[in-house]
Parts: structure tokens; C-alpha cells; sequence
């Protein structure tokens, strides 16, 4: 009989010492990043928060490439103008669910809010395939839409798990990975549907057996995930050594400044501090873009990418709008999804890569080059979407999706690589904020494609936003250091209690690390 629960952790004495080969730190967490292991409690865990963050991704996306489906369907009332406002509030709804979830993971641990997360949304999903009027796919899509969340459980998990000097790479490889799902499911549901039809079965039915496949692998998912995997390095929550009511917090630490009594950060100190909600806006810039991507550019791909209509065209499009006639679409709608699929496809490397570099970054230069880092992948993410929201040829339109969906992810792994140092001690609540941030871009982002006439233009505009948004990486001070010049002014309490913190972990961490290699 297998106990619902995690119970293949480490003792909570092993720390700071190696365990098997594998160093630790003061909470056991691995200073090593060894993405093939299966090691249980780190490896295990970190291939379960990137595996349930993919499923969720999939399920969340899924319905994506039947929307165009959904619309040419006379027999029921959703419009091109519905689905835009679906794919509104497909993220409005995760915004206070991640919100919602740092807390959560604070008191429960990452693995038992994931598997919520999963077995919910993986129900709606199939739910999601009876769908047959404008206000069904609208409740549907906002209920969805709250799977979503799951990137907060997945990112908390990972730093559970890793150290300081590899917490970024291990975030970042987790979030690739997990929003592969993405463009996975553009990829996935597209090719069932095409196969569904060409074995004779009408389009009006074809999406509907397709979205069965993403729904049941995400419920059989969270099962074992459940099962299987661990809390933290201790196995269950309830003997962590994170945050523990009998152990002292990273917060707690002693102050490295002799007689300089140290303030601990509170939540409310989470949300007071601006860096916080600095970094919140650098994620809509990029994280809340790939979402708006993954929901409008199949769409896109499939509408603006055409040829005057004539008799033998066997893929009419609607008219785009008022200003634009019908007209035969180039691609048609599982092409278009498939092409589409290639932007989240990407996260199979970019994010990562993001998040490898800061920490190359940081070795080199301190905290300075992960905001370096942060900023250059900004100005390529922009750079890359003003010059793909112009391009009319295909081949052309497809290497600057490429190029522009590693800047972004880049930018992800980059941001999520600053995350564990603004306040060591509130990891969950700091990821929650910042990831609700993405999805707040992704609202706005949203809205903005659906009031603007052209989404040539609006993609335009959206670059030019991600280009002023660069901009504020330059104001996030993180362990005492800006991206330019030094700080001019007192640490607030709020930075003095966080940052503090950040100075003792890391300074342990790399006392730890010559223990281990003497």
C-alpha cells in the first residue's frame, strides 16, 4: 500500500555536507545541476515540477488551434470578436490564482497544489469539448485559464530543491521545459485534428475528440506526481528545514553589520518592496507575451498570411475585420497552428538558456550581470517582434519567430534567475507576485490585439512597449548592486532585512562549496 505522501527525503541532518556525491547547503538543498539525473528527493522533484508544469501548459493551450474550427461553425454563436475575448479571459482568471498560490506553497509545499491544479484542470479540459455556444467557451476558457497557476508551484518546487549558485539554471530548465507545453499543444491537438480528418470525420467533431488526449494526461500526471516525488530535500513539508517553525529562516540570519539590528521581511514587506513589482512588469514583458502569443498567433498565421480568394480556394478566411476583404488563406488552420507551435517549442532550450547565462553572468560579475543579462534579452525579444510583425513572406516570417521566441524565453529564465535573491526568505510569495505579473501582461497584451484593427500593428506597438520596459531593469537593486553604478542612498528596512539574507546564504553557499571540493 503506498502512503499518499512524500517519504523518500534525506534526514534533516545531512547539510552542508555531501550526501552520495551530492553537496548540500543549510537546508540540504543540492549545489549541483545534473539536468539527466533521477536522484531522489532533488531529481525527482525537479522532473516532477517541469513534467506537471508541461501537462498543465498543454491542457491550458489546448483548445487553442480548434478555435478557428469553433468559429466556421455555423451551428453556434461564437465569432472571431468571442474568440479575442476568450483568449482574454483564458488569463485573467490565473492572475489571482498565482497570486493565491505563493501563500499556498509557503504552507503546504509545491507538490499537493500541483497536483490540485492538474486534476482540476485536466477535468475542465474534457469538460471543454462539449463546448457549443459563445458564453460555454468563454466559462470554460476563464475556468481553464486557472491552471495556469501551475508555474508557481513548479518554479517553488525547484528552489526547494537548489541551491544558490544553480538555483537559476534548475529554474530556468523547469520553466522551459513547462511552457513547452505551449507550444506543444498547438503542435499536438493541430495533428490530431488533421489526422481525426482525413479519416472522415466532420470538422465540427474532429476538435471535440481531439481535446480528450490533453486532458487525460494531465490527470494521469498528477497522480504518481502525487504519489512519488518529494516536498522539499526533508521528503514531507512538515520536516523541512525551509522556513521551519523550529529552525531559523534565511531571514532571521544574523546581519553581516556588527550591532545592526536587522528587520525580517514580512509578506506585507513583499508587497511594499518595488523591486518586486519592477520585476512583475519585466515578466509581463516578456512571460505575459508568450502567453498573448500562444493564444492570438495561429490566428494570426492563419489570417494574415494569404492571397486573393478565387473559386478553387478551399480555406476561406473571414474577414479579419471591417478594413480587410476574405480572403484564401495561405497555411490554413492546422498549418497555421503547427508554424505557431514552433514559438513555444523553443522553450526546450531558450528559457534555460536565460537562465544558464545569468548564472555565468553572475559568477563573472556579481548580481550586475544577471540584470545585464535580463536587459539584453528584452532589447532582442523587441528588436525581433518589430521586425516579424512586418515581414508578408512565410519562410522569412518563420526564422524571426524563432529568433524572437528565444529572446523571450531567454528573458523568462533571465527574470526567474533574479527571483530567489529580492527576498530569500518570501521565495513563494516574491514568485507569486512576479508570475502574476505575467499574466496581468498577457491580459493587457490581449486586450490591446483586440482593440487595435491590425494585428500587424498591434504586435508593433507591443514591441515598442518591451523596449521601454527594458528600461527598468536599470532601477532593481539586488544585494546592494544596480545594472549602472553603485547605490546612492541607504538600504530601506525592507532591502536591509532582504538583502542581508541574500549576502549570508550566498556567503555560505560558497563556503560550502570549499568544504566540498577541499
Amino acid at each position: 500500500m503506498v502512503a499518499l505522501g512524500a517519504t523518500g527525503g534525506i534526514s534533516r541532518d545531512i547539510k552542508n555536507q555531501e550526501y552520495k556525491g551530492i553537496p548540500t547547503d543549510e537546508y540540504g538543498r543540492t549545489l549541483d545541476f545534473k539536468v539527466f539525473s533521477c536522484m531522489r528527493p532533488w531529481y525527482r522533484a525537479f522532473h516532477a515540477s517541469w513534467i506537471s508544469f508541461f501537462v498543465a501548459f498543454l491542457g491550458w493551450f489546448s483548445i487553442v488551434p480548434c478555435l478557428e474550427y469553433i468559429v466556421a461553425d455555423t451551428s453556434n454563436d461564437v465569432t472571431n470578436d468571442v474568440k479575442k475575448t476568450s483568449n482574454i479571459v483564458s488569463v485573467l482568471g490565473t492572475i489571482f490564482v498565482r497570486f493565491a498560490l505563493g501563500p499556498v506553497c509557503e504552507r503546504f509545499g509545491a507538490r499537493r497544489p500541483q497536483a490540485v491544479l492538474l486534476l482540476g484542470g485536466g477535468t475542465l479540459v474534457l469538460i471543454s469539448s462539449s463546448i457549443n455556444s459563445a458564453s460555454g467557451l468563454l466559462a470554460i476558457r476563464f475556468f481553464i485559464g486557472l491552471v495556469g497557476g501551475a508555474f508557481v508551484p513548479c518554479q517553488y518546487w525547484t528552489t526547494m530543491m537548489f541551491g544558490t549558485r544553480v538555483v537559476g539554471t534548475a529554474n530556468a530548465f523547469a520553466g522551459g521545459w513547462g511552457n513547452l507545453g505551449g507550444g506543444a499543444a498547438l503542435a499536438l491537438v493541430a495533428s490530431i485534428i488533421s489526422g481525426i480528418r482525413s479519416s472522415g470525420v466532420e470538422d465540427e467533431t474532429a476538435w471535440s475528440y481531439a481535446l480528450i488526449v490533453p486532458g487525460l494526461m494531465m490527470i494521469c500526471v498528477a497522480i504518481p506526481m502525487l504519489l512519488f516525488s518529494d516536498d522539499c530535500p526533508q521528503g514531507h513539508w512538515s520536516n523541512r528545514l525551509y522556513n521551519d517553525p523550529n529552525a531559523d529562516k534565511i531571514a532571521d540570519e544574523e546581519a553581516p553589520v556588527k550591532d545592526a539590528p536587522v528587520k525580517k521581511a514580512s509578506h506585507l514587506d513583499v508587497v511594499l518592496d518595488y523591486r518586486v513589482w519592477l520585476l512583475a512588469l519585466i515578466y509581463a514583458a516578456c512571460f505575459g507575451v508568450e502567453l498573448a502569443l500562444n493564444n492570438s498567433l495561429s490566428g494570426f498565421l492563419y489570417r494574415y498570411f494569404n492571397t486573393d480568394a478565387d473559386p478553387s480556394c478551399t480555406d476561406l478566411a473571414v474577414q479579419i475585420s471591417t478594413s480587410y476583404p476574405a480572403s484564401c488563406s495561405t497555411l490554413g488552420k492546422d498549418t497555421a497552428s503547427q508554424i505557431a507551435s514552433l514559438f513555444g517549442l523553443m522553450n526546450l532550450f531558450a528559457r534555460a538558456l536565460g537562465g544558464v547565462g545569468s548564472d555565468f553572468a553572475f559568477y563573472r560579475f556579481g548580481m550586475r550581470g544577471r540584470l545585464g543579462v535580463l536587459m539584453f534579452t528584452l532589447l532582442g525579444e523587441a528588436a525581433m517582434l518589430v521586425v516579424f510583425s512586418q515581414v508578408t513572406a512565410v519562410p522569412t516570417a518563420i526564422g524571426f519567430l524563432v529568433c524572437f521566441s528565444i529572446f523571450v524565453q531567454a528573458s523568462e529564465g533571465a527574470t526567474f534567475a533574479i527571483v530567489p535573491f529580492l527576498n530569500p526568505g518570501n521565495i513563494g510569495n516574491v514568485a507569486g507576485i512576479v508570475g502574476a505579473g505575467g499574466n496581468i501582461g498577457a491580459v493587457s497584451w490581449s486586450t490591446m490585439f483586440k482593440s487595435i484593427d491590425s494585428q500587424r500593428d498591434a504586435y508593433l506597438y507591443l514591441a515598442f512597449i518591451i523596449f521601454g520596459v527594458a528600461a527598468f531593469v536599470s532601477l532593481i537593486p539586488v544585494q546592494g548592486q544596480y545594472l549602472f553604478g553603485c547605490r546612492s542612498k541607504p538600504l530601506s528596512s525592507v532591502e536591509t532585512a532582504s538583502e542581508a539574507s541574500e549576502d549570508i546564504g550566498d556567503s555560505s553557499v560558497h563556503g560550502t562549496k570549499e568544504t566540498v571540493q577541499a
